[in-house]
């Protein structure tokens, strides 16, 4: 079993770029929510919960975002029902989020001026 989470999060990246998002799948963008990375996909059958103070932003089926902040609850489908999906939208974050991921990390520095 895989128990690092930047391995468990490119496998995902990966197998979403493989096969196309279910038509209820929603995808996280950006969150300062602990279980709720970036890149990662919930299907429909999950339950989205945000705790107060908390924000996702998620990639709907259709392509687009929406922002969500806590207290929020509700299963995946709920959020989604009804919505067509757009894999070409969703193919072009998850290759974004790919090449994201598989970039050199920069690390940065400066040097102080003396006077």
């Amino acid at each position: 079993m895989i128990h690092h989470p930047a391995v468990r999060a490119v496998i995902a990246v990966a197998a979403c770029i493989l096969a196309p998002p279910a038509a209820a799948d929603i995808l996280v963008l950006q969150s300062n929510v602990a279980g709720l990375e970036r890149g990662r996909v919930l299907a429909d059958a999950e339950t989205l919960d945000v705790p107060a103070g908390g924000r996702v932003d998620i990639l709907r089926p259709s392509g687009q975002t929406r922002s969500l902040r806590g207290p929020f609850k509700a299963r995946v489908g709920d959020l989604t029902r009804g919505e067509a999906a757009d894999p070409a939208s969703w193919k072009r974050v998850l290759d974004d989020l790919a090449a994201e991921r598989s970039a050199p990390k920069r690390e940065g520095a400066t040097r102080g001026v003396s006077r």
